[in-house]
């Protein structure tokens, strides 16, 4: 917004100058560009010598660093190692000692031992250099270093018992010190080993460890080289390499001049530095071109940039007073000037956005983990965690509403909704809203009518779930903004009908704070509010009359209302729906009936471990026995190796490591066994769009849940296909 201001009041003042103003000359404009050229120029020169400078001074004093530290290090491997081994041995003899002064120092004394002395292992061996007892806490026991017990260096101390030997061995990547002795109770050996971390052991130095306290500035690289390794580098990607290959990667000739700054072209970077040998280490300290003239290039650009700019306007100023149309010019003002305002509009929207979505996403965390703090400090009191648990529902459950509006919303911008078109009863989705609804009411002492939108069955083809969603989110509204001891009106009725055709109208009034005329005119457009003195306890986003309206319009119908402030509002939904003839004659039957999953065997795959804790709590509860897999690979080993028939149902998550569950379902399916094509394989998953709904059914899935999970719909999807089994059995 200062920038656009600024425009803004260069360009008031050229317009008051305008008239007055005389047209330049063309040489002016191109003395401009070669003034700017040469000044661009000169800045190049002047950085580049600057940067190159900076590049060999970091360069130098990294190769001082390294030189310094290699010696050290040098001289300190060679102290370290021979104290270590030192100290080892005096451990191996206080352990014989104790072996000979205790008659029945057994597997659980020598446990003890190496426990109390840090040690990682120790044997006790016999003459014949058999293992007599051992342990360790790396299982590296005898087997692990019975080529070098049985090698001729220590087999010699069976010979020569005042003879021992240590050593510090590299094994598999690691570092050990070996000693053994002769031991007297045995008439064997006593072995003791220990690994040891070079970084650690040598007092905290390696190779690696001397970039710890190297500052690199300029995405610098660090290479230290023997004849033939890499030993050590700040890149992980060049640790471990051979030489040849680190020369091949940086194009080094072997016989580059060292201490001398050089430059390195690789296939797709261009580096700067210097090398150096010390002890038989070739050092190399490299620095990216991007970086050594970062600054050169990011003044440079900006300097590019406000070169154009001068000249963009200096063309336009020029191209206008030429011409003298300042008619022009004024109407290039006064679409800056709208620019500016919906710009403003657009952030102000925006930040009210964010600063909506912030409170009322923090507004239930908060009361979350206040009903937790409270439940932990009331732990007898079962009255208060009742108490504290609901409201944690209530405010999880406007957590998950709210999240889901949001997504809602995104899909509908976005064309991603898919309609179903699929037979139901209308009479049946009010029936699933109801007790829902009837209970958010009744916490706000509100009382809902619902006329005779409870008796007609009438059966449709249509996408039930968005049906769902409109009436569900158009009576909460009425809820949400009611007054106190507020009424609500919703009615159902048929306004034409034909054969094959049906215009059902929805009509949802209430008694409560209405809107003023000025919001009614956005009262659809998304993250819409209006600011009332007294908010709802969870206001949400704005967004429920939003997808209202677009899922109304998808299903080609038509939404109206009237609302006067203060004394409540109106809505109108009318939608067409295709009746379902080949319905007409079914039984209209009670969708009430329990099932029982007691006894049921589930083999639920989950991988988060929470989700996996009240699936099963759920389910156990009900008497159901569960089989854990963590994701769909485990699911389809353990499916393979079970008995035919040994799992009634398998709940599936859809996104998972290893092997999603999709792609774990259609293994399944294709499995030749009896059972793989007819166990019931239920989805689960956050994804509950039509579209999902439909890959998961290709994918050989025959039913879907969605998370969070409801206790009541778990229940039911599961005992309507594990009663039909039980039902197909007998």
């Amino acid at each position: 917004m200062r920038k656009g201001s600024k425009k803004l009041k260069e360009l008031n003042v050229e317009i008051n100058q305008a008239s007055r103003r005389k047209c330049r000359k063309i040489n002016i404009f191109f003395l401009a560009i070669l003034i700017g050229i040469i000044i661009i120029f000169i800045e190049y020169i002047v950085l580049t010598n600057r940067d190159m400078k900076a590049t060999d001074k970091i360069s130098k004093k990294t190769i001082l660093y390294l030189e310094k530290n290699i010696n050290n290090y040098e001289n300190t491997v060679l102290n370290d190692r021979t104290n270590s081994l030192i100290v080892i041995q005096e451990k191996n003899t206080e352990l014989n000692n104790a072996l000979l002064r205790d008659g029945e120092f057994g597997i659980a004394e020598l446990e003890d031992y190496i426990d109390d002395q840090h040690i990682t292992g120790a044997m006790v061996i016999d003459n014949s250099l058999n293992v007599v007892m051992e342990t360790n806490t790396d299982n590296k026991g005898y087997e692990y270093w019975y080529n070098l017990i049985h090698s001729e260096m220590v087999s010699d101390i069976l010979k020569y018992h005042q003879k021992s030997y240590m050593t510090r061995i590299k094994r598999d990547g690691e570092s050990y010190d070996f000693v053994a002795c002769y031991c007297e109770s045995s008439d064997g050996l006593v072995v003791i080993y220990n690994a040891c971390d070079l970084a650690k052991t040598d007092n905290g130095y390696s190779l690696d460890s001397l970039f710890a306290d190297c500052i690199i500035k300029m995405n610098g690289i660090i290479v230290v080289t023997d004849d033939d390794n890499i030993v050590a580098s700040n890149s992980k990607r060049l640790r471990g390499l051979k030489t040849e290959m680190c020369y091949k990667i940086f194009n080094i000739d072997n016989l580059i001049e060292l201490d001398k700054m050089i430059k390195l072209d690789t296939e797709n970077k261009t580096w700067y530095g210097r090398g150096s040998e010390i002890n038989g280490y070739r050092l190399f300290a490299f620095f990216n071109e991007k970086k050594v003239f970062e600054t050169r290039r990011i003044v440079i650009f900006y300097s590019l940039v406000i070169f154009l700019i001068f000249l963009l306007l200096l063309s336009i100023i020029y191209y206008l007073i030429a011409n003298n149309n300042l008619a022009q010019l004024k109407e290039y003002q006064k679409q800056l000037y709208k620019s500016m305002e919906q710009e403003k509009r657009a952030n102000s929207a925006k930040t009210d956005f964010l600063r909506r979505m912030s409170h009322d996403i923090r507004t239930p965390i908060n009361g979350i983990r206040g009903m937790v703090e409270i439940s932990r400090h009331n732990i007898g009191n079962e009255a208060k965690q009742i108490e504290c648990l609901n409201k944690i529902m209530d405010a999880s459950g406007f957590l998950l509403n709210l999240v889901n509006s949001v997504l809602d919303m995104n899909k509908l911008e976005s064309g991603e909704v898919k309609l179903e078109e699929k037979p139901f009863d209308i009479k049946e989705i009010i029936d699933a809203i109801i007790p829902m609804l009837e209970i958010r009411a009744s916490d706000c002492g509100i009382s809902i009518d619902w006329g005779e939108s409870r008796e007609e069955h009438i059966r449709v083809i249509g996408s039930p779930l968005h049906l769902q969603q409109i009436l569900q989110n158009l009576i909460s509204n009425a809820i949400k903004y009611n007054n106190e001891n507020g009424k609500v009106k919703f009615e159902r009725s048929i306004v034409y009908k034909d054969d094959k055709m049906v215009n059902v109208r929805f009509i949802c009034e209430d008694t409560g704070i209405g809107m003023s005329k000025e919001f009614q005119k956005k009262a659809f457009e998304p993250f819409a509010q209006e600011d009332i003195p007294v908010r709802p306890k969870y206001t949400g986003t704005g967004l429920g009359l939003a997808i209202v309206k677009e899922l109304v319009e998808q299903m080609n119908g038509t939404i109206t209302f009237t609302s006067e402030l203060g004394k409540g509002t109106k809505f109108i939904i009318t939608i067409p729906f295709v009746l379902d003839t080949s319905e007409e004659t079914a039984k209209i039957t009670d969708n009430t009936s329990q099932y029982s999953i007691n006894g049921a065997k589930i083999l639920v795959v989950e991988d988060n471990a929470i989700n996996m804790e009240i699936i099963e709590f759920l389910l156990e509860n009900e008497g159901a026995i569960i089989t854990k897999a963590i994701n769909g690979k485990e699911c389809v080993d353990i499916f393979n190796e079970s008995e035919i028939g040994e799992f009634d149902i398998i709940l599936m998550d859809i996104m998972m490591p290893v092997m999603n569950g999709l792609d774990a379902t259609r293994y399944i399916r294709k499995l030749k066994r009896a059972d793989s094509k007819t166990v019931p394989i239920i989805a689960m998953t956050a994804n509950a769009y039509t579209d999902d709904i439909e890959i998961s059914i290709k994918a050989g899935m025959n039913g879907h849940l969605s998370k969070p999970l409801n206790t009541t719909e778990l229940k039911e999807i599961i005992g309507k296909y594990y009663n039909e089994m039980q039902e197909n059995i007998l």
